[in-house]
């Protein structure tokens, strides 16, 4: 009987360990990473405009003033020049429009830049910054996201700090 309960006793450790080293493996390997934006000047035009894609309209049940009616948000993918149409790596906005009715007089409210360093550093990304470019939108506040050969959902970008998920 002591050597059940000795047996019981040690399977239940050998157990223990084990979820523990599941479920701490799985925390520390997170695909999910919270993203720095900062708020850049509301601007007319980027100097090199590679890909701009708005996603889907939502209504407003309560306006930022009185005439506006449906908020949309625009991603925007500038080439960084050193150089006379050369380019070195890439920068990524996230702008925010409100419209009139019937979506009459679309304004700019508000522009963002997102910090892809911090994107690389989060998801241990050694390789220097290539391919970036949206994939689809996914909702009125999420989009897909393929950077550096990984694919990325991101939501919450009404939010200062954007939620990056690794897809693969």
């Amino acid at each position: 009987m002591k050597e059940l309960v000795r047996l019981s006793i040690c399977s239940c450790q050998k157990m223990t360990t084990f979820l523990f080293i599941v479920v701490f493996s799985a925390i520390s390997l997170s695909q999910t990473h919270s993203i720095r934006t900062t708020e850049e000047g509301i601007t007319d035009s980027y100097t090199h405009t590679i890909f701009l894609s708005s996603g889907p309209v939502e209504a407003l049940t309560s306006g930022l003033n009185d005439t506006s009616t449906d908020r949309s948000y625009r991603v925007v993918i500038v080439g960084r020049s050193i150089f006379k149409n050369e380019f070195q790596g890439h920068d990524l906005y996230v702008e925010e429009f409100v419209s009139g009715p019937e979506g009459c007089c679309k304004w700019l409210i508000g522009t963002r830049k997102v910090d892809l360093s911090d994107v690389m550093s989060s998801f241990k990304i050694s390789s220097e910054p290539f391919g970036l470019r949206l994939k689809r939108w996914l909702s009125t506040r999420s989009f897909e996201l393929e950077f550096c050969n990984q694919e990325f959902c991101v939501t919450d970008i009404d939010k200062r700090k954007l939620m990056f998920h690794r897809v693969k």
